[in-house]
């Protein structure tokens, strides 16, 4: 399988399976009172929300490096043309931002942002564990003033935690596939805007 399979048929001939549901609309795009046929990409399909709240019908998935909203949608769908329901179920509006960053783009990204020199500097200071009575709880930001139990946590070690908060993803179990795909096509088909 060539490198770049799973790029090609996102971006490629492929990524049609989406963006073929969406209505035509007729539209003056020049402002000149002649309309032309062009797809309404404003139209839109989501989860409701209190469809979000049942856990049966999700698998929960920590992302490798390697996973992308593609190959995921390989491994659990066996295509990638459901990548886009790998990134509606988790709100994930940028997979470039949006999904974790492999260890070597991390580094490239904090030299990016604080400069390679300052990886290391302290970004903040955190709470640790006390037995003190009055001590908080560990995880709590505070000034390199406070008193009681802290420690220093530096640009690199900020970003890499963010960044593995993105990890823990929820994933469509693929007996509901069917059931998801025929109300995308009900809701691209209709001329009603929006089913709460």
């Amino acid at each position: 399988m060539p490198t770049n399979f799973y790029q090609y048929e996102l971006f490629g001939e492929k990524s049609r399976f989406f963006f073929n549901k969406f209505p035509y609309i007729d539209y003056d795009i020049l402002g000149d009172g002649k309309k032309q046929k062009i797809r309404n990409f404003l139209k839109r399909f989501d989860f409701r929300e209190k469809i979000r709240g049942y856990g049966s019908i999700y698998t929960k998935w920590v992302l490798r490096d390697e996973d992308t909203p593609e190959v995921i949608a390989h491994k659990l769908y066996n295509s990638t043309h459901y990548y886009w329901i790998v990134l509606m179920i988790n709100k994930i509006h940028d997979p470039f931002f949006n999904f974790p960053l492999s260890e070597n783009e991390l580094i490239e990204y904090v030299d990016k942002k604080y400069g390679p020199e300052n990886r290391h500097a302290i970004h903040h200071y955190e709470t640790i564990y006390s037995a003190e009575l009055s001590a908080p709880p560990a995880g709590i930001i505070v000034d390199k003033y406070y008193p009681h139990a802290k420690k220093d946590v530096d640009n690199i070690e900020y970003e890499a935690k963010k960044n593995d908060e993105k990890r823990h993803i929820l994933l469509l179990e693929p007996q509901y596939l069917e059931q998801v795909l025929m109300e995308f096509d009900t809701i691209m088909e209709s001329d009603f805007t929006r089913v709460k």
